[in-house]
């Protein structure tokens, strides 16, 4: 009987709920897609050490999801318990006991949860067939493990998602078992306090914006608390921003009310519904700004890593192109290189052992990248040095960055070098024109190799570190930009489900407005106004936090500005598209019934 009660209250407020399902389907769907890629042991043991180190990149993905997932399930659950509250107090006053009545709470929670886990599940499998094209595009290899309908990921998946809706049923029912029947029946009767002393007032937005600018001085110092400046940063914006909300907004709103504009339209019923309500969405709009700042955050710095791989490559050798031991195809592409010097060297292998003869550095000094002193970003602050034999030999181990990972160098005397009994071979050291002009060119010598391994191991210099960057700044990239759209359905869906759940206590006033002559044209603007600062208000602080959190990442990218520009633009549009819908639903809970 329960179940059928459960299921009962799920369709016949199925409405209601897909606001806040679609965020749940949406998260469930990018944690498994993720997870795919990260959980899956074949395609990290058998592939190249690329593939294995980006799968570490999309298991940190996860864990940062599934923290900001638990939060919005939290939110989510406590609105859809809202809905609820008046059918509970119901039947606890027609004789249910509340035990009965805690399982009926667990029941629903469980199969909201199971239900948009599942969708979300077989929604990710079908994302991962298409994504699984454009990561192999954007990192420039073959995923050939990769399987969209992976196991391990799903049960991964169904665990988590359904632990923390467990978790989420205990603290429903132990919050409804413990409120009595008449609480539960005059749910949202009771109004709110919105008037405030005046120097209460000036004292939250005091603290708020006192707060939050010392929020935004440890992002441009990041240094003062070392490893846990992020955390701090975090957690002391978040309490800025409440008290911003909290404070500054009723301020602002009390000082319009006294201007010529207030009394123009609906505008003073505007301004009065925000004042009415601010404390009630001070909580939610402090979350949505937090996860705007981070959706978008995590979209801006995906960009300016992959913005930066020609950087990378540039500062990771002062050569474009290094080439063991050519042969008779690879010698002919390398003339068609765009070259400025091209440097022979004469080396013996000994198994992993490489053995270099430090006269001819004498004639060919080798070239070394030295970053600046007390510079903080070596990617743009860097300088060329020159070695000759002697320095060379104190600095062999720099010649081991164009061999394989296992290999050892050194470099020695002519004379202890004519000693070796292994064949002499030739290396090429090739400074090219930039990376980013000649990436084609070398890449046509590194096909040429007839040895399979030495695409990786004999062709190093710049293009080793081109090819290295562009798969890993792919790949972060590409989780950027999910992790982007996971947070943006999240907090969107969380900000709508909270707006329209008072648009029904809301028709009343509209309706009685309509009675008395109001145009309903003026209704839809005021509507629209009210959405419009639930909206953008957490979207003004939230980009605040990104523009000055961008300062802490100045010792990772370079010049990460001007990569905001972009992210910015395609998420606001997605942004409006959400407050486009709020407002549209919004409109037809509370215009429906008013005819003009």
């Amino acid at each position: 009987m329960l179940a059928k009660l459960a299921v009962a209250g799920l369709r016949t407020r199925i409405k209601d709920y897909m606001v806040l399902f679609s965020g749940l389907v949406i998260s469930s769907a990018i944690f498994y897609m993720f997870a795919t890629l990260a959980v899956n042991k074949e395609m990290i043991h058998k592939s190249n050490d690329l593939i294995s180190f980006s799968a570490i990149l999309f298991n940190i993905g996860i864990i940062l999801l599934a923290m900001i997932t638990f939060v919005y399930i939290l939110y989510a659950n406590n609105f859809l318990l809202g809905m609820r509250q008046k059918d509970y107090g119901l039947f606890m006053m027609l004789g249910a006991k509340k035990q009965r009545v805690g399982f009926l709470i667990a029941c629903e929670t469980m199969l909201i949860g199971l239900l948009s886990t599942v969708l979300g599940i077989l929604f990710g499998g079908v994302l991962s067939i298409g994504v699984r094209h454009i990561l192999e595009k954007m990192m420039g290899m073959e995923l050939t493990y990769y399987r969209p309908f992976y196991l391990r990921a799903m049960v991964i998946t169904l665990v988590i998602y359904l632990a923390v809706f467990g978790f989420a049923a205990l603290i429903n029912t132990a919050v409804m078992v413990r409120k009595p029947a008449l609480d539960l029946l005059r749910r949202g009767v009771k109004p709110h306090k919105s008037i405030r002393q005046p120097w209460l007032l000036m004292v939250e937005v005091i603290l708020g914006i006192g707060i939050l600018g010392y929020a935004y001085y440890l992002m441009r110092h990041p240094v003062l608390f070392g490893q846990w400046t992020l955390l701090w940063c975090f957690v002391i914006t978040a309490v800025g921003s409440y008290f911003v909300i909290n404070g500054t907004v009723v301020a602002v709103v009390n000082l319009v009310r006294k201007t010529s504009w207030a009394k123009k339209q609906l505008n003073t019923f505007t301004l009065g519904q925000l004042q009415f309500r601010i404390q009630d969405y001070t909580a939610i709009l402090t979350m949505v700004s937090l996860m705007f700042g981070l959706a978008l955050g995590a979209l801006t710095m995906g960009v300016a890593f992959k913005n930066q791989t020609e950087q990378t490559a540039e500062v990771s050798s002062a050569y474009g192109m290094v080439v063991y031991n050519p042969n008779v195809r690879q010698k002919a592409a390398i003339k068609k290189v765009t070259t400025k010097k091209q440097q022979r060297y004469t080396y013996k292998q000994v198994g992993t052992k490489y053995y270099y003869d430090s006269s001819e550095f004498d004639r060919q000094p080798y070239v070394a990248i030295q970053p600046l002193a007390g510079s903080e970003n070596m990617t743009t602050n860097y300088k060329y040095i020159k070695y000759d034999g002697k320095k060379m030999q104190e600095h062999s181990y720099e010649l081991t960055f164009y061999t394989e990972m296992t290999s050892s160098a050194f470099v020695v005397s002519h004379k202890q070098f004519q000693q070796v009994q292994a064949p002499a071979k030739m290396a090429y050291f090739i400074q090219t024109a930039p990376i980013g002009k000649t990436y084609s060119q070398i890449k046509q010598v590194a096909d040429a190799s007839s040895d399979p391994h030495q695409v990786t191991a004999g062709i190093g210099g710049q293009y080793r570190g081109y090819v290295t960057a562009q798969s890993l700044y792919s790949v972060m990239e590409f989780m950027g930009g999910f992790l982007a759209i996971a947070f943006l359905a999240m907090l969107a869906s969380c900000l709508m489900f909270k707006i329209l759940s008072g648009s029904y206590d809301d028709t009343r006033r509209y309706q009685m407005l309509a009675k008395i002559g109001t145009p309903r044209e003026l209704l839809k603007r005021a509507i629209a106004k009210e959405v419009t600062v639930l909206f953008f208000l957490p979207a003004v602080l939230g980009t605040l936090d990104v523009l000055f959190g961008l300062q802490m990442f100045k010792l990772l990218v370079v010049a990460p500005y001007r990569s905001f520009g972009m992210p910015f633009v395609i998420f606001m549009v997605l942004y409006l598209g959400y407050y486009a819908l709020a407002v549209w639903m919004y409109r037809r809970i509370v215009l429906r019934d008013i005819i003009q």
